[in-house]
């Protein structure tokens, strides 16, 4: 999850109401009644749930708001960012990578850049592939600098107090860097965000720190190898076999065609729409009709019944363990294999039992920066999360 920045206000904490819902789910329409039930008694205002049971998808809904203020339903079809889920789509660009052989898990990175990253702080240091996918490259995020590469998108009313919020946090509007713009600046000593404390002294492979720009350095070393704009490989290699058709980096505001949430601070406290410039590793926006067929597919291929983003083998490459109970990004919990996503105004999770090939994915747009709101989630998630699982176990 990607770290959220601190707001530091007096807004007063909003608790969960006990659930009072029956505790058996035998049918998907008890499990709806839980779920609307859960959706009237929480702060959160908005959230999507689906369920995969052997490679088939089998529960989708969504509860509360999209758009309080004009009272717009959250439905299947609405679009918003996922956080850092959006690594389990880099995960799968890798290994699409090795397929294609453009580079495998042992190749270092500064023989694909054209420009050597040097770790200033352990210089003999060899940073290879592997070292980015299980988050031990000695890469790390620095706090001093990381707000810096977050942005407001243009044409907003920014005197609203959630807009406040995010310019308090240094969130200001004007255009994002590139990709390569965003490397240069954070790992080169001419750079304008570079610092000592971006690196560690760890050598690679010895110590675990999660990164997300190390993370967007992976979709940008994939871009230089198939010489194709990460966004692009992305939309060929994996949207379009998996037919995620609104699914994607960009905002298209204004246009009917998408229908995003609003993310919110609390129910009357909404964000305005923002972005960043290390946008692989945590700005995918997506819907439960096009993620339920992401989560169908990595099932399926953890089964070994699909072939639709690369041949059987690959799948079971994408995760398999390389280090710190990592596979490729994907995060190993015992039989869990999941990803978790978080940002200003949105709370998620995504997860699957690798044996008994069941899972399930869980979006809010809904914030989880401060102390108060991430007991409220946690409260929620925990009240979700039981609620799936007996309907998964039936």
């Amino acid at each position: 999850m990607k770290n959220l920045f601190l707001i530091v206000t007096g807004i007063l904490f909003l608790g969960c109401e006990k659930d009072d819902t029956p505790t058996t789910i035998t049918t998907a329409n008890d499990l709806t009644t839980a779920l609307e039930a859960l959706s009237v008694h929480t702060p959160i205002p908005g959230f999507t749930v689906a369920t995969v049971k052997n490679g088939s998808i089998t529960y989708q809904n969504s509860f509360g708001n999209r758009n309080e203020e004009l009272e717009l339903p959250y439905t299947n079809q609405t679009l918003q960012p996922i956080g850092s889920i959006s690594k389990t789509f880099i995960a799968v660009a890798v290994v699409k990578c090795i397929e294609l052989g453009l580079f495998d898990l042992e190749t270092p990175i500064n023989d694909i850049l054209p420009q050597p990253i040097n770790n200033p702080l352990n210089t003999n240091s060899e940073i290879r592939i592997k070292h980015l996918v299980q988050h031990s490259s000695g890469l790390v995020d620095n706090p001093n600098t990381i707000l810096s590469t977050y942005y407001l998108l243009p044409n907003q009313d920014l005197s609203t107090e959630g807009a406040q919020l995010l310019l308090d946090a240094q969130f200001e509007v004007r255009s994002p860097r590139t990709l390569q713009a965003l490397i240069e600046d954070y790992y080169y000593p001419s750079g304008n965000l570079y610092q000592l404390n971006n690196f560690t002294s760890n050598p690679p492979g010895t110590a675990y720190s999660y990164s997300n720009i190390a993370s967007s350095l992976t979709a940008y070393l994939i871009e230089l190898r198939s010489q194709m704009p990460y966004r692009e490989f992305v939309q060929t290699y994996i949207l379009e076999p998996l037919a995620m058709d609104q699914t994607g980096f960009e905002y298209h505001l204004g246009d009917p065609g998408y229908a995003y949430s609003n993310v919110y601070f609390e129910k009357n406290i909404p964000f305005p729409f923002y972005s960043c410039d290390s946008y692989p590793d945590g700005f995918m926006k997506t819907n439960n009709d096009d993620l339920s067929k992401f989560l169908e597919d990595m099932i399926k291929g953890n089964m070994g019944i699909s072939n639709t983003l690369f041949a059987p083998n690959y799948y079971q490459m994408l995760f398999t363990e390389t280090a710190f109970n990592h596979s490729i990004f994907w995060i190993l919990n015992g039989n869990t294999i999941e990803h978790s996503g978080g940002d200003p105004g949105i709370s998620c999770n995504l997860a699957f039992d690798s044996v008994k090939n069941q899972g399930y994915f869980i979006l809010t747009n809904y914030d989880v920066s401060t102390a108060e709101h991430q007991a409220v989630f946690q409260n929620f998630i925990q009240n979700v999360e039981s609620k799936l699982n007996q309907f998964l176990n039936l």
